[in-house]
């Protein structure tokens, strides 16, 4: 539909998303950050995008996002668990030092947060290697 607002938009691409179809998700983020770049709920279409990526293997690809969502928006409730997902990317490429760059940065400035008590346990097993 061409007047969809953002919530319609971020409504179908998640359940696309929940569903599997990660390109058709990623069309209906990416509709909802053209249309409505300033919109609320542009950062989390931002984080989905890369976890439709990541979802795929294309860790590159995610790691984009999930750099933009932290460095745009320090402050937004996605931001910890994108900079989890960016560390675990980074894992995945074989960059540790990256990973454990970005995890400590994480642990860091949002000690509270559950992607930080993920990230303790994700540096743990990258240092025994």
């Amino acid at each position: 539909a061409v007047n969809e607002g953002p919530e319609a938009l971020y409504k179908r691409g998640h359940e696309l998303f929940n569903s599997g179809r990660y390109a058709e998700s990623r069309a209906a983020f990416s509709a909802l950050l053209k249309s409505y770049p300033t919109d609320k709920l542009a950062n989390n279409a931002r984080y989905w995008i890369g976890e439709s990526y990541y979802s795929e293997r294309a860790f590159e690809s995610a790691l984009k996002f999930f750099e933009e969502v932290a460095g745009k928006y320090p402050h937004d409730n996605k931001t910890p668990d994108s900079l989890l997902k960016a560390g675990l990317s980074y894992i995945e490429l074989n960059n540790n030092d990256k990973a454990r760059e970005t995890l400590e940065r994480l642990i860091k400035l949002y000690p509270r947060s559950e992607a930080a008590e993920k990230a303790k346990k994700t540096l743990n097993k990258i240092s025994k290697k």
